[in-house]
């Protein structure tokens, strides 16, 4: 008698996909929010056809109903999808899409209303100023842009997850009142709280392996690292590596998002993150991980963009990228 095929490998994909807010049919359009074009929508799907992840940690997704829409009328229904609303002013979120017939208990949890220890210089000169005169500080400490979402993958005769997932999409380099350079600051703090939440995880499930990924706005990798992301190379305790470097790709090979100079030159730039703890490190499967480049409706490879109008025609302005690691004991 043949069994029952056990799949031995657990694929994850990391996916801005760009302002996706969709409709149902009887609606044409959502109150102040224009809808993602159909073409582009279109263009998400066929790469995560493509990409065949078993789990896809999602940013910038326009609410729990423009997801369940997107998996109904682009993705056949073929996956669960998970969602909470993050303290995005934008009206984007985090969310999950896990391919159907899966073999875990799933839980997602929020971490919108954790402090990230962080108030602008402003708002740091004024609480002292109160405190001096015997008053209560007037501002709290600021909490995620988005959020930290977790997914707990447990198997079903367990009661520990076997993985916890950290998907989040840090502080944009936006900077529109002037009072945070880029959202450095901010976007530390939050990258710290982020490894707080991997530390209290760990302390609470010391078994459980936990990734941290998403969208961080900034230069994490360990090439010419940003200033905000150093702590994580700089505790040697951690050893998280992201997939990119494990799989020793050159700099010039990192691109998950383009941007253009005002002059108009290309900048290459990786915004995007799967960071894995060293136990998982030597079950990496190399040829099926890494940057998913867009293909065409003939399955043809589509070009780094050389101008700012051809970026515009792509899915989204991210590119995604994933990991598959084998799950054997």
């Amino acid at each position: 008698m043949v069994g029952a095929v056990i799949k031995e490998t657990l694929k994850i994909c990391v996916y801005n996909v760009e302002n996706l807010f969709v409709a149902p049919d009887d609606i044409l359009y959502l109150p102040d929010q224009e809808l993602k074009p159909k073409k582009k929508t279109q263009g998400l799907a066929r790469a995560i056809q493509n990409i065949d992840a078993d789990i896809y940690a999602l940013s910038e997704v326009g609410g729990e109903e423009s997801l369940t829409q997107f998996n109904c009328k682009y993705l056949n229904n073929q996956y669960e999808t998970y969602f909470l609303p993050s303290n995005s002013d934008r009206g984007i979120h985090n969310g999950y899409l896990v391919k159907k017939g899966h073999r875990y208990k799933i839980k997602i949890k929020s971490n919108k209303n954790r402090p990230i220890n962080f108030n602008f210089d402003f708002e740091v000169k004024t609480n002292k100023n109160r405190k001096e005169a015997g008053l209560m500080p007037y501002f709290k400490s600021h909490l995620f842009s988005r959020d930290a979402l977790e997914l707990h993958l447990t198997a079903k005769e367990d009661n520990k997850p076997a993985y916890i997932l950290l998907n989040t999409h840090l502080k944009s380099q936006w900077d529109r009142k002037g009072d945070d350079f880029r959202g450095a600051k901010r976007r530390r703090h939050e990258f710290l709280e982020l490894l707080n939440i991997r530390f209290d995880r760990q302390k609470e499930f010391p078994d459980t392996h936990i990734l941290m990924m998403g969208d961080f706005n900034g230069n994490a990798s360990d090439i010419d690292t940003d200033e905000e992301f150093k702590s994580i190379y700089e505790n040697k305790k951690l050893e998280y590596r992201d997939i990119l470097s494990l799989l020793e790709l050159p700099k010039s090979q990192r691109c998950t998002f383009v941007a253009f100079h005002k002059s108009g030159k290309q900048l290459i730039n990786q915004l995007d993150y799967i960071f894995l703890p060293k136990a998982l490190h030597s079950k990496i499967i190399p040829k099926d991980s890494g940057i998913y480049y867009y293909m065409n409706e003939k399955q043809g490879p589509i070009p780094l963009p050389g101008f700012k109008n051809q970026k515009e025609l792509l899915p989204s302005d991210h590119y995604p990228i994933s990991v598959s690691f084998s799950i054997r004991p």
